[in-house]
Order: structure tokens, then C-alpha cells, then sequence
């Protein structure tokens, strides 16, 4: 795995120096892709389906618009996402998927309106 050692190295030192209990739910970070074909790697935990109760939604919610918004940020012309919490963290697929693109729209109709300003169209995220 010698293509993710550098990655894998940043995330090593974000972790000792910024989150030593773990990066929490819902928040992202960003480091250098090493030998990756890409510039960026977005960091994020999704929640456990059920842990957060009326939260995981919002939270999940809060992966993709945290996500984007270091995209931005970073001025990346594409962006690719895996299925956030629905491996081991029993996220069902489909409402992902509902979760996901309702996040994913929000974020484009902000940056549309000029800012990555939350609208009242948009889901509640954390921050």
C-alpha cells in the first residue's frame, strides 16, 4: 500500500495533533491524495444507523455538505463520493441515497446563490 502511505501518515498526525478521541460524526478533514490520481482526499465519519436517533439524517446530511464545502474551499472541479454509513454502519442504502442527494443539491443551489450560506430549503446540518 505503498500509494497511501503519505495519506495514511497526514491522517496519523491529524489524529495526534487535532482529534485524539477520533474525528467526530459528521466532520470532515482533508489531506493530499499521495499517489492517488486525485489532489484531495475528503475524510469524513458517517454515523451508526439508529446510535443518533433523530440525528443520523442530519448527521449523515452534514458528511456531504462538510465534504463539499472543503471542495469548494479547495476549488475542485469534480468530486466523488463512496456510500457514506451503509457498509458496517447498517445505514440503509436507500435512504442514504435520498439523504445524500437532497445534501448534495442543497450545496449546489447555495453555491448557485453565490455562498455556501444554509437556505431554508436546505436540511439542518452540524457544524
Amino acid at each position: 500500500m505503498e500509494v497511501c502511505a503519505e495519506i495514511l501518515s497526514t491522517c496519523e498526525e491529524i489524529r495526534r495533533t487535532r482529534f485524539p478521541q477520533g474525528l467526530p460524526t459528521a466532520e470532515a478533514v482533508v489531506t493530499t491524495a499521495g499517489a492517488l490520481a486525485a489532489r484531495f482526499v475528503v475524510h469524513t465519519v458517517g454515523p451508526i444507523k439508529g446510535m443518533h436517533g433523530s440525528e443520523d439524517a442530519i448527521l449523515l446530511a452534514s458528511c456531504y455538505k462538510n465534504s463539499l464545502a472543503f471542495a469548494v474551499r479547495l476549488g475542485c472541479k469534480s468530486v466523488a463520493f463512496p456510500s457514506i454509513s451503509t457498509g458496517v454502519y447498517g445505514y440503509p442504502k436507500e435512504q442514504a441515497a435520498a439523504v445524500s442527494s437532497a445534501a448534495i443539491v442543497c450545496m449546489s443551489v447555495m453555491r448557485a446563490a453565490g455562498g455556501m450560506t444554509p437556505t431554508p430549503s436546505c436540511p439542518r446540518t452540524r457544524r
